[in-house]
């Protein structure tokens, strides 16, 4: 029309020339009314809200700025329709005194699923994972027609079948069929999945462990269907021997018509010997001194061997872990430890001695379980003016068994799950023990999500407080035995350790104390206490301040 007007203005006299203008501003002032182009503004949508609200939205923003009422209508229409709203109505309220565009949409009734036919054909035809898949996310007859959902179906089903080893999976009939006039849609999907691969013959680059063990290990995965989940497994243990420091796992299709993947495990050793050191000073301990060696293989079955050492002006303290495979690294094997300790406190020289051997073995139902013995030596001496007094001698050997499990969302940064441990143990005379008990032991921890950014634990262990009497009687007062049980609290006092004790005796009961009941109770750390009476309670106070 531009150009047509220009062509008649060189023709006509001024008059005509003027009332053109007036009639050209009229109709663009007019144009412009009945909002065929939108200015550099805001646009408000009215009458929604959730996620159609967020979906048209969304769409406008892609527009950018000064966009066509046409393609506005249409943005709104395609962003209901991906909804499943076909019969939206759409009303335009200029508002120019603001600046703004106002659309009034009146969504309507949805479009919804009338039949739904899905089904598998193939080999997987009766896979159990893709059927229980189809059962839980087929959008069922009456439900609202939601096409992200639909496809994101779809993507799921495909994706689940490669990675189930249906690597020829594609969709023989995928067919949605959308009727707006009678607000009704029907489906018909089939999933092809074809054949399914097989794991075949993994191979391994040379390394420190030898060949027959790696393949000891990994027998469960050779010649099973081709699952993507064991690939990673596969792959994460290998890691996790400790004996490598990369793993890669290359899979390699054998010829048509062959359904075999073998692979190839590219393994990295790791260093022969590690040692790492460090030297520090803390207010507690003084200056200290680390030297830590692990050497990742041993021998060529896959030993492994963890060695530590810590000195500082008050302690000394050794350490041996040597692991040695049993079924599988890191599912089953052997652990013996051994360590050794030495600690002065002002008058008072305590030896702390371990052994421990244990199988440790990881279940298929995510459980762990160990079987172990551990035989202890402890013996602290009291050295007043040149007497030494032995003031505790003890030795016990204590068989038990545990379970663990930890379920979680995500092992790193989990949002929710859970932990516990249960264990049994025993000791007595017969074993050559100096003592005699059983103990039976149980906690958990439960993580839940209560709000974004916030989370609940809730856990079961127990808090610790010990009492340092001024009189001989160590035991618990009738008046405290509510309070203990309301704050869990398990309570720990020494007897014959009254204010007529010398200071470093009481001292050390109370420091043993809190050792003993560590080495047979679950006690939350954050949350041992040291309390006392009278005199006691200054024994507190310096036990504190010096520990």
């Amino acid at each position: 029309m531009d150009g047509l007007s220009g062509i008649l203005i060189v023709h006509m006299n001024r008059q005509l020339l003027g009332l053109l203008l007036v009639l050209f501003a009229s109709l663009s002032v007019m144009t412009r009314a009945l909002g065929q182009e939108v200015p550099d503004s805001q646009i408000d949508v009215q009458g929604l809200d959730g996620e159609l609200l967020d979906n048209v939205q969304a769409h406008l923003n892609t527009l950018g700025a000064a966009q066509d009422i046409t393609l506005i209508r249409r943005s709104v229409r395609t962003a209901l329709q991906a909804l499943g709203y076909y019969s939206a109505q759409i009303e335009l309220l200029p508002r120019e005194e603001h600046g703004h565009l106002t659309l009034r949409v009146m969504p309507g009734e949805p479009v919804r699923w009338r039949t739904v036919s899905v089904r598998l054909a193939g080999e997987g035809d009766n896979d159990p994972v893709l059927k229980s898949l189809i059962e839980h996310m087929t959008p069922r007859p009456g439900e609202p027609l939601h096409h992200g959902r639909y496809e994101a179906f779809k993507q799921t089903l495909l994706d689940t079948a490669l990675a189930r080893g249906y690597f020829s999976a594609t969709y023989a009939q995928h067919d949605a069929v959308v009727h707006p006039d009678t607000r009704e849609a029907a489906l018909d999907l089939t999933l092809d999945t074809g054949s399914r691969a097989q794991f075949g013959t993994v191979h391994f680059t040379p390394s420190r462990v030898s060949e027959s063990a790696l393949r000891q290990w990994i027998r469960d995965i050779e010649h099973r269907p081709w699952e993507e989940t064991l690939l990673h497994q596969l792959q994460r243990e290998l890691y996790d021997t400790g004996y490598f420091s990369s793993v890669v796992l290359e899979p390699q299709p054998q010829p048509a018509p062959s359904s075999r993947v073998d692979l190839l495990a590219r393994l990295t050793d790791r260093k022969p010997n590690r040692v790492s050191t460090g030297i520090g000073y803390g207010t507690d301990s003084g200056a200290r001194l680390s030297l830590d060696w692990a050497r990742p293989v041993v021998t060529r079955s896959g030993h492994s061997l963890k060695t530590r050492l810590l000195l500082t002006q008050s302690s000394q303290e050794a350490g041996l872990s040597y692991k040695i495979p049993a079924r599988h690294p890191v599912r089953d094997f052997w652990l013996l430890q051994a360590a050794h300790q030495r600690e002065t406190f002002d008058q008072t020289l305590e030896t702390q001695s371990q052994f421990s051997i244990a199988r440790q073995t990881r279940l298929d139902s995510g459980w762990q379980r160990s079987y172990y013995a551990r035989i202890n030596s402890d013996r602290a001496v009291l050295d007043t003016e040149g007497k030494r007094e032995v003031v505790s001698d003890s030795f016990y050997v204590t068989p038990g068994i545990s379970f663990s499990i930890t379920e979680s969302d995500d092992p790193l940064r989990p949002s929710h799950g859970y932990a516990w441990t249960g264990s049994a143990e025993f000791s007595h005379p017969t074993l050559g023990s100096d003592t005699d008990y059983l103990r039976l032991l149980t906690q958990g921890r439960y993580l839940y999500p209560l709000a974004d950014r916030h989370q609940v634990l809730l856990r079961s262990t127990a808090g610790l407080l010990v009492y340092i009497p001024a009189t001989p009687a160590g035991a618990v007062p009738d008046r405290w035995k509510r309070v203990l049980a309301e704050k869990n609290l398990i309570w720990v006092g020494a007897n014959r350790s009254g204010n007529t004790v010398h200071v470093q005796r009481r001292a050390l009961f109370a420091l043993m104390g809190v050792r003993v009941i560590e080495s047979r109770i679950a006690v939350d750390t954050n949350r041992i206490y040291l309390t006392g009476l009278s005199g006691g309670g200054k024994m507190a106070s310096m036990v504190a301040t010096d520990h």
